[in-house]
């Protein structure tokens, strides 16, 4: 029996080309816009209420009866607005934290560096809610309830009061 061995072809090593799908990071949706604006608007609100009544109880002035939710955006629009000097938070003689409002820095102020930035930590929780509930009485409240937008899963919207 004759047995001949087979000669192997040597394979140079192939260069691999790796497939580059032009993939492009999927456009957001305007939500992110959305959340902005709502900011927006709920400053621009709290700042009318500011400028009408001058000095206020912290607590009336974000306090939502309704909405643990919107009280803490409340609180957030009010810190934007401390931060962006358009308001000012002080302590009276009875400890109680007044909100005033303010004329906002030139730009001249700020990029002279004349502008110094405030900013405040608020502690605050479903707890704390519940005692300003008690603190302020009903209709003291001064910023509106804003009505919330659902989607719903048949792809309608449902707006809750």
């Amino acid at each position: 029996m004759d047995t001949e061995l087979n000669q192997r072809n040597n394979l140079a090593p192939q260069k691999h080309t790796r497939q580059i799908e032009d993939d492009r990071p999927k456009q957001l949706d305007k939500t992110a816009n959305e959340d902005t604006t709502d900011n927006e608007n709920n400053m621009a609100t709290m700042f009318d209420i500011l400028s009408r009544n001058h000095n206020l109880k912290l607590e009336n002035l974000v306090l939502n009866r309704n909405s643990f939710a919107q009280t803490v955006e409340n609180l957030f629009a009010l810190s934007h607005l401390v931060k962006n000097g358009w308001a000012e938070i002080k302590v009276d003689e009875n400890g109680c934290h007044l909100v005033f409002p303010r004329n906002a820095p030139t730009a001249n102020a700020i990029l002279s560096g004349e502008v110094t930035y405030s900013h405040f930590i608020f502690r605050f929780d479903f707890g704390d809610w519940k005692l300003m509930l008690k603190s302020v009485g009903i209709g003291e409240e001064l910023m509106p309830h804003r009505s919330e937008v659902h989607e719903e899963s048949n792809g309608s919207t449902k707006f809750v009061m």
